[in-house]
């Protein structure tokens, strides 16, 4: 394909052209070649159905056992101990684990109930 140069675009100047030609900002130019530069990051996916659930149970289970633990932690220093508040704060830390566990089991239960209803539907 050719291009010919017409006379009349020839005579007439566009408005940028009257103005000299600026070089860009060296901020600019670096920030440009970085980004051109940078290596490619990889397509990410959606994470699959089966991890999209077990995250809420991981996340559960992580509380759960920092529960347990801050309880054993508790009763092994009301053991050595004679300070009444660390007797309470012993009943504190099972009274949370166990109000935490009872919780989960409720709502695993009603989780598999709904899933149950759900395939009995069909």
């Amino acid at each position: 394909m050719k291009i010919h140069d017409h006379p009349a675009s020839a005579s007439k100047s566009s408005p940028t052209s009257a103005q000299p030609f600026l070089q860009p900002e060296a901020a600019d130019i670096n920030w440009f070649n970085a980004l051109l530069k940078a290596p490619a990051t990889s397509t990410s996916y959606p994470p699959a159905p089966e991890t999209h659930f077990a995250q809420p149970l991981t996340r559960r289970s992580a509380l759960l056992q920092d529960l347990s633990n801050t309880a054993a932690r508790a009763l092994q220093k009301v053991s050595a101990s004679t300070d009444p508040m660390d007797m309470l704060k012993s009943t504190r830390a099972m009274s949370a684990f166990h109000l935490e566990t009872v919780l989960s089991a409720k709502m695993i239960s009603k989780t598999s109930q709904a899933i149950e209803k759900l395939t009995n539907l069909s």
